[in-house]
């Protein structure tokens, strides 16, 4: 029932383990590398995908940044509203999750906000990542939208160059302190061409075995110099746990809390069983988009 589509094109933003900064090297005219289309354009794409296929419930915007340009994001969404109508998942950075756009998404019919935590770490998002928001920053976005009674989600990243144990660990507790609806975590991987992968080229971190690897759910992509792997599983384990746990708190209530007592007495079975690709994680995933349905 879900549809995704693509409004606009590019990302502002120059994050160190992303493509964009990159992919805008390539692009002609790097200072409109960020395009937003006419509103008629944008909401005839969307009109015309659900003529073609209508048994479309909700809309998923897959935009870096939805909510970039609050001027056109205000009259977008207002027009989408008026004229479409259904509910909708969005990206959004913790910066553009001003009041106007938090009411604006709840007016509008947003069932879920994706948001980059990628650490929980501050001084490893500043000094490594390029993410200048600070954590306050960010429990106040989560707030903002908990307020509103709009569900949040949090992408987490562990296994970057250089990361410690305490601050995979700190991703893990500030997750634990915001909250959110749902959430995923990746592992790290060097994508070629990005500020991160030259990192890992110069001071020799890059692995054989990267090669091989289709991307962040294969496993630990680099060499870890200031933590273990094994920690690193760890903790990258009992974080996609806890968010997939929170994502299905209200639609089973307390026996998600005898799942993760049981996980946590043996991890190994059932971490692979809930948290890689399945049927039982395909079906938990339904059961939560329902759940947010459900919430309309």
């Amino acid at each position: 029932g879900w549809m995704s589509v693509m409004i606009a094109r590019g990302c502002p933003y120059d994050c160190a383990y992303c493509c964009n900064h990159l992919l805008r090297n390539l692009y002609p005219n790097k200072n409109k590398y960020v395009r937003l289309p006419p509103l008629d354009y944008a909401i005839n794409l969307i009109k015309r995908a659900i003529k073609l296929y209508p048994q479309i419930k909700g809309i998923n915007f897959a935009d870096d940044l939805l909510t970039f340009n609050e001027e056109w994001f205000s009259s977008f969404i207002t027009k989408y509203r008026e004229e479409i109508n259904l509910p909708f998942i969005c990206n959004a950075r913790v910066a553009s999750l001003t009041d106007k756009i938090c009411l604006l998404l709840r007016e509008n019919g947003c069932i879920l906000v994706r948001i980059g935590v990628e650490s929980g770490s501050e001084e490893l998002r500043r000094s490594l990542l390029k993410r200048d928001e600070t954590n306050n920053q960010i429990i106040e976005a989560f707030r903002r939208l908990r307020n509103l009674n709009i569900p949040s989600f949090s992408y987490n990243i562990l296994g970057f160059p250089f990361e410690t144990e305490s601050q995979m660990r700190e991703t893990l507790l500030f997750n634990q302190n915001l909250q959110p609806d749902g959430g995923t975590c990746f592992y790290f991987f060097p994508y070629p061409g990005t500020h991160l992968y030259n990192i890992c080229k110069e001071s020799g971190l890059l692995l054989d075995s990267s090669r091989e690897m289709s991307g962040y759910f294969d496993g630990i992509a680099i060499k870890l110099t200031r933590a273990g792997t094994k920690v690193c599983r760890k903790i990258y384990n009992e974080l996609r746990l806890y968010l997939l746990m929170r994502s299905l708190k209200e639609r089973i209530g307390f026996l998600s809390g005898v799942v993760y007592i049981a996980c946590r007495i043996y991890p190994g079975f059932f971490i692979k069983l809930l948290t890689r690709r399945s049927k039982l994680k395909n079906a938990l995933r339904k059961v939560f988009y329902k759940q947010l349905f459900k919430k309309q």
